[in-house]
């Protein structure tokens, strides 16, 4: 079990973002994507622009697949939930937190999941970002807008 893993799925621009965060602050976190995705991460980590986090390359694991366990951060686009379902049900996650547009996407969460538990887990993670850029396969995020707040709550620890 990888119970203390964030498995970023989508590590694009809000999902890049949140695994640079997330390893910068000593976390293990595992970046699921593409294959093309998770050969660029794996060639040249992920490197960050900001003016709020500054320029860094944080070298990160990548997969195609969840570790089991692992508590999940969804942050691909609303029209590529369908194709990572299997691989986020697969990995048998503690906890799904969604980054998607729209709340359409709970329900179909919750039908995937193990126990129907992952669209309804209590938020661990709060955020809000306005905006961020990632372009074609690189690995490269700018971040163009202030990340108002990323926190791990005490009630949402893991397991």
């Amino acid at each position: 079990m990888s119970e203390n893993v964030f498995a970023v799925v989508g590590p694009g621009a809000v999902g890049g973002l949140f695994a640079w965060l997330l390893s910068r602050a000593g976390h293990e976190v595992v970046a699921v994507g593409r294959p093309e995705t998770v050969a660029a991460i794996r060639d040249e980590g992920i490197a960050l622009r900001s003016a709020t986090f500054g320029v860094g390359v944080e070298r990160v694991a990548a997969a195609t697949e969840v570790p089991e366990g692992a508590s999940v951060i969804l942050a691909t686009k609303a029209y590529g939930l369908a194709d990572v379902l299997p691989v986020i049900a697969a990995g048998r996650p503690s906890e799904v937190v969604s980054f998607l547009n729209g709340v359409e996407h709970r329900e179909m969460l919750r039908e995937a999941l193990p126990g129907g538990g992952g669209g309804g887990a209590s938020p661990a993670l709060r955020s809000r970002c306005r905006r961020c850029e990632c372009r074609g396969p690189s690995s490269t995020i700018a971040a163009l807008s202030r990340l108002l707040r990323l926190r791990k709550t005490p009630e949402a620890s893991h397991r």
